[in-house]
């Protein structure tokens, strides 16, 4: 006899990378764990990977929200005299050493990978063993400012480059029910970049914003948090990215438990719901 029990789907949180503006994750991430929303499997981009890796080791949504607070640029990097990069993050390992209970993909009490770019072969590179601290350095080294990452002989640097929205990793790694949470929305910045890291970061998210729109529009729930007005490297902003992240994930909830339940296709239509809050 058949039973008629739904199979509950595989989901996977699929995190965008965005700099400073990747704090609003830490406000989804408040409201998945209140919620007790449990993803199978998390797929982090830059600084979605750095969010990602604090759900996998089963930091709770205080005390990434409290590290998320007190970022700022000189506790992730520091200057360096180099052809590849005009900063080096090693001191984004050590905060991940401070922060993180385990070290390795294989201690994490949920899978997860992160993103990253083969500089030689622009190929995109998925990273989910070994050294966590390496991986997420890799995933956030964005080109020109950060000096790449060195991982197993090769030369990575920022997941952004090839797939800053990770929604078609999320698929190739057997994600049923993907929700993507995108921070690169609409720019609408009320003064002009005033130094390097300002140009070169911003440059750099608006290069990819085609691709990271149509990779966003391939999740079944996309959330995208209003942070239209934060600059991409206002890390002192954390408490509008996290308030932002929070209501973007609350308005998604309904179309997300309906999913997870299984209702069927056209009782939700259209199945992918885009909440901006």
């Amino acid at each position: 006899m058949e039973s008629n029990a739904v199979r509950p789907k595989r989901w996977v949180l699929a995190l965008s990378g965005g700099a400073a503006r990747g704090i609003a994750h830490a406000g989804v991430l408040k409201v998945l764990e209140e919620e007790n929303l449990r993803p199978d499997l998390i797929v982090g981009t830059s600084a979605g990977s750095l969010a990602g890796a604090f759900l996998a080791a089963g930091v709770s949504a205080a005390r990434t929200i409290m590290w998320a607070e007190t970022l700022r640029w000189s506790s992730l990097a520091r200057p360096v005299i180099s052809k590849l990069g005009l900063l080096a993050n090693d001191r984004l390992g050590e905060l991940l050493e401070r922060a993180l209970p385990v070290r390795t993909f294989e201690e994490l009490s949920i899978p997860f990978a992160c993103m990253a770019t083969d500089l030689e072969t622009s190929e995109s590179v998925i990273l989910q063993s070994g050294d966590l601290r390496t991986a997420i350095r890799a995933s956030c080294a964005i080109p020109g400012l950060f000096t790449p990452v060195e991982v197993d002989g090769r030369l990575l640097i920022d997941g952004g480059v090839t797939a800053n929205v990770p929604v078609g990793a999320a698929r190739q790694l057997g994600g049923e029910l993907v929700v993507a949470v995108n921070v690169n929305g609409p720019y609408h910045r009320t003064e002009p970049p005033r130094n390097m890291l300002s140009i070169i970061v911003q440059s750099f998210f608006l290069l990819s914003r085609a691709s990271e729109e149509a990779a966003a529009a391939a999740a079944d729930v996309l959330v995208a948090p209003d942070v239209g007005t934060v600059g991409y490297e206002q890390l002192h902003r954390a408490p509008e990215l996290i308030a932002a992240g929070e209501a973007a994930m609350r308005a998604a909830l309904p179309t997300l438990r309906r999913l997870l339940d299984g209702v069927e296709e056209e009782a939700v239509a259209p199945a992918r719901a885009e909440a901006v809050a």
